[in-house]
C-alpha cells in the first residue's frame, strides 16, 4: 500500500490540474525521485516474500517505469 503513494499523488495532482509546469509541481519534484526509489524498494522487498518470480516481475515493472 505504501508503494502506491507516489503514483496516487501524481494522479491526484493531475486530476486537479497541477501539471509539470506549475510552481507546486516544481517545488515537489525534488521529493519525487527519492520517493519513487523508496516505493520501488518496498515493492521488491514485498515481492521477495512471495517468491522469486514475483520479485523478478516487480523488478521488471519498476525498471520499465
Amino acid at each position: 500500500m505504501v508503494a502506491m503513494l507516489p503514483g496516487a499523488t501524481a494522479g491526484a495532482l493531475g486530476a486537479i490540474g497541477i501539471t509539470g509546469s506549475s510552481t507546486l509541481e516544481r517545488t515537489l519534484s525534488p521529493v519525487a525521485e527519492p520517493s519513487f526509489i523508496a516505493s520501488t524498494t518496498l515493492v521488491i522487498l514485498g515481492a521477495l516474500t512471495c517468491g522469486r518470480l514475483v520479485a523478478l516481475l516487480s523488478i521488471a515493472g519498476s525498471v520499465m517505469l
